[in-house]
């Protein structure tokens, strides 16, 4: 076995752990409400502004993820950069009721994972890091960040997260987060794409924490690169 898949394995094996613990403090955590509902999120994100109304996912979506609450809704900067938003918040997590990361859910109609990488958002209360992905279908391609964003954090790795989240379940009785995603076309300039989606991140990162649940006990630029 290669190294590269032996530290999936031993990550997923990890992930397992994490899960399971998580599921002993369910009745530990309380559930934690945001400081105001996601569709306060402002619809002028600086030059970005909110094109239409916000939308709903589908039945069978929501059934899957069943978050408290969730964001769906679109930004433009002039003509050219669009970035759709969804943001999933759950007050409390447990087994059977947690974040899903998107490369479990992304990838499908046809889009496959061709790169995946990790990038750094500079802001007002950063650096963060974040994943970057980049999914093909044909000749089209999309490029997608993601981050998970709660308990006065920003991380890119899911494991990471859910450790943090057995620590802040233990020390605090709370595991409420978010997952926070922005999709952009990846076309005509991969590398113009990416530097757009993340200075709106940029953006969109703070505005966030102004409306999830304050951190018990650190501010969210952390800037710990994970």
């Amino acid at each position: 076995m290669n190294k590269r898949r032996q530290g999936a394995l031993w990550l997923a094996v990890g992930l397992m752990f994490l899960t399971a613990a998580l599921a002993g403090l369910a009745v530990q955590a309380r559930p934690t409400p945001t400081r105001a509902p996601l569709s306060a999120l402002p619809q002028r994100l600086g030059p970005w502004l909110a094109t239409a109304g916000d939308q709903r996912l589908d039945q069978a979506a929501l059934a899957l993820l069943n978050p408290s609450q969730h964001l769906l809704r679109s930004y433009a900067q002039g003509q050219d950069d669009f970035c759709a938003v969804f943001v999933a918040f759950f007050d409390s997590q447990r087994e059977g009721r947690m974040i899903h990361s998107p490369l479990h859910c992304l990838p499908g109609e046809g889009w496959v994972v061709s790169r995946r990488e990790r990038v750094r958002v500079d802001g007002p209360g950063g650096p963060w890091t974040v994943n970057h992905l980049i999914l093909t279908r044909g000749l089209d391609e999309l490029s997608v960040l993601y981050w998970y964003q709660g308990r006065g954090r920003v991380a890119a790795s899911e494991y990471v997260d859910r450790a943090r989240l057995i620590w802040d379940g233990l020390r605090h009785g709370r595991s409420d987060g978010a997952l926070a995603r922005v999709i952009s076309l990846n076309q005509p300039a991969p590398a113009a794409a990416l530097a757009m989606q993340k200075a709106f991140a940029a953006r969109l990162i703070p505005a966030l924490a102004a409306i999830l649940p304050a951190g018990p006990d650190q501010p969210i630029g952390e800037g710990d690169g994970l």
